[in-house]
């Protein structure tokens, strides 16, 4: 079950710069954490208000492209067993990174969440990469480590040639279960287990709960990403 975009509405017309920081409206927080930066680098997030896309864009005294940051929208349910999807609508550039959150949730000076991204380095964007991240917040160099790469090449990049978005991506845990599935909204949706358009692993941790988002990467201070229709809800 979904909880629709509109729930992002509210935090409209909001610019917020991160390291782990939050923008406040009447009824509606939309929070950041700073997962890594370079040289204090910051990114700035906004939500329309008709339209409800979500913009990333990199500050304009960036200088480098190292940033990585996590959104979402506060107050939201933390739920273990949870189903985001999002719209990888449009980017700047092959090396900026896409991705969604699930179960974000921040204990002390400890980020955790399960993060899946579009892979940029080197420049092979028919594969995904999954994370499970415990970051310490008091340092934002501590780089995530993959823990599992996917290959969608034959979807996304067929021939050699990476698909132009919008992409469709959902993402999805239960328990220790996380599995995904990838496709272009101009199609029918697949379902998980399509060999061509989805993958699963089994985490090595134990399950918690958290909130879904989603992620950007790698934007410099020229560039933006752009994701619409974001859901979460929980999990099957």
């Amino acid at each position: 079950m979904f909880v629709a975009a509109a729930l992002l509405a509210v935090s409209a017309g909001i610019w917020l710069l991160d390291r782990n920081g939050s923008a406040t409206t009447a009824s509606s927080t939309l929070r950041s954490v700073s997962i890594t930066d370079e040289g204090g680098d910051t990114v700035r997030s906004h939500v329309d208000p008709v339209t409800q896309t979500i913009t990333v864009r990199g500050g304009p005294l960036n200088t480098g492209d190292q940033a990585r940051t996590s959104f979402w929208v506060a107050p939201q349910s933390a739920l273990s067993d949870q189903e985001v999807c999002v719209t990888f609508t449009s980017d700047s550039g092959d090396h900026d990174q896409e991705g969604i959150t699930l179960r974000n949730a921040v204990v002390g000076d400890r980020y955790h969440a399960v993060l899946f991204t579009k892979n940029v380095f080197p420049i092979v964007n028919g594969t995904f990469n999954l994370y499970v991240l415990d970051q310490d917040l008091t340092t934002t160099v501590e780089v995530p480590q993959m823990l599992k790469s996917f290959d969608l090449s034959s979807t996304i990049a067929p021939g050699g040639t990476v698909a132009a978005f919008p992409w469709r991506v959902c993402a999805e845990v239960s328990g220790r279960t996380f599995r995904f599935k990838v496709w272009s909204p101009t199609k029918a949706e697949p379902e998980y287990g399509d060999p061509a358009h989805s993958g699963s692993f089994t985490l090595p941790v134990a399950s918690w709960a958290g909130t879904g988002g989603v992620y950007a990467g790698h934007v410099d201070g020229s560039e933006r990403v752009v994701f619409d229709d974001l859901q979460v809800g929980a999990g099957q």
